[in-house]
C-alpha cells in the first residue's frame, strides 16, 4: 500500500448520522482482514451482518448494551487512581465513517476518555465476558493482553478518532470491578494490510456476489437458511459419504444417549440432596434447587473448558 493509500486512511469524515448498517463494515469486522483462525465469528456471519439478512439479538448482548455505562464509569473511575493525574471524564463516541478504496467503513468507540487540561484522548471500550472460553483469552490486568478480534476493534477505534491509546475494560460476571487493559496503536503497515484485506473481501463477495465457500461452521448453516435459492437438485451420496451418515446416525444416537444420562445424573444428584437447600463440592462448585413456587436444579460446577 503506498503512503497516500494509507494516509487516507485517517481521513475520516466528520462526525455524521449513522448511516444503514447494510453493505458497512464496522469495527467489529476487522478480525476478518487478518490473517488469523481467530475470528469470533465465521466470514459467513460476517456477509450475513453485512448484507442485513441477519442480526439477532440475544440476551448476552442485550445484557452487555445495558452495562456499558455503569462499567464505563466504575473503569473511569480505576483509570483515574492508577495513572494519578487527577479524575478523567468520559463521553459517549459519535460513530465516523470512512470510504476507503471504494468500501465503506464505520466506526463508534464506546467511549472517549479525556481531561479539558489534557491533550491525550484515550478510547475506552467495554466487554461483558461470560463465557469459560473467552475469560481465558485475556491476559494480566494493565497490559495488552486482550483477544486478538478485541484488540483489532480498538486498532479500529484508535484510527477513526486520532486516539492515542484505548483502554478496554472487561467485566467477567463477578461482584469484582472490570478489568483494565490498554491497546497501543498498531505500525502502519500492519494496519494497512487489514484495510487491504478486508477491501479485496469486499469486492469478490458483496460487489461480485460470488458465493461464499460451504462449510461446516455454525454460520454457514445460518447463511444456507437464508439465501434466495438453493439447487433443485437432491444429490445421491457415494460410497465416501456413507462415511457422513454414519457419523450422524452415531452422533445423534450418542446425543440421545447423553440426555438420558444426564437425566438419571439429576436424578441421583436430587436424592442425595433430599430436602436440603443443595449440595457443596468445594472449589468445585455446588448444585443447588433455586426458585420458589416451581424449584430447579441449577449448578456453579467447573466444567473444566
Amino acid at each position: 500500500m503506498t503512503t497516500a493509500s494509507y494516509t487516507a486512511l485517517s481521513k475520516w469524515h466528520a462526525p455524521v448520522t449513522p448511516p444503514p448498517r447494510d453493505g458497512h463494515f464496522s469495527s467489529t469486522h476487522w478480525i476478518h482482514g487478518y490473517d488469523s483462525e481467530e475470528a469470533p465469528y465465521s466470514q459467513h456471519d460476517m456477509y450475513m451482518d453485512i448484507t442485513g439478512k441477519s442480526k439477532v439479538q440475544n440476551m448476552a448482548m442485550t445484557l452487555g448494551l445495558v452495562l456499558e455505562r455503569p462499567m464505563a464509569e466504575i473503569a473511569r473511575l480505576k483509570i483515574s487512581k492508577e495513572m494519578g493525574i487527577g479524575e478523567l471524564e468520559i463521553d459517549a463516541c459519535p460513530t465516523r465513517v470512512l470510504k476507503y478504496e471504494g468500501v465503506n467503513f464505520r466506526d463508534t468507540c464506546d467511549f472517549i476518555i479525556s481531561r479539558q487540561d489534557w491533550e491525550e484522548n484515550y478510547g475506552l471500550e467495554i466487554k461483558t465476558v461470560s463465557s469459560f472460553k473467552q475469560k481465558k483469552l485475556w491476559g494480566e490486568e494493565w497490559t495488552d493482553q486482550v483477544p486478538l478480534h478485541v484488540k483489532l476493534q480498538c486498532w479500529a477505534h484508535m484510527h477513526a478518532n486520532g486516539l492515542d491509546k484505548c483502554f478496554v475494560a472487561s467485566w467477567f460476571y463477578t461482584p469484582n470491578e472490570p478489568t483494565i487493559y490498554l491497546v497501543e496503536r498498531p505500525e502502519e503497515s500492519e494496519m494497512g494490510s487489514v484495510m487491504d484485506n478486508l477491501v479485496a473481501w469486499h469486492r469478490q463477495y458483496i460487489d461480485t456476489d460470488e458465493m461464499l465457500s460451504i462449510d461446516g461452521s455454525a454460520g454457514c448453516t445460518k447463511y444456507l437458511q437464508r439465501i434466495e435459492q438453493l439447487e433443485d437438485d437432491i444429490i445421491e451420496a457415494t460410497t465416501e459419504d456413507m462415511d457422513l451418515m454414519s457419523n450422524y446416525v452415531v452422533a445423534k444416537k450418542m446425543a440421545a444417549e447423553s440426555k438420558l444420562a444426564l437425566e438419571d445424573a439429576k436424578n441421583q444428584i436430587r436424592a442425595r440432596i433430599g430436602e436440603n437447600a443443595g449440595i457443596s463440592f468445594g472449589d468445585y462448585g455446588k448444585i443447588k434447587w433455586t426458585g420458589k413456587k416451581v424449584r430447579r436444579m441449577t449448578d456453579t460446577i467447573d466444567m473444566g473448558e
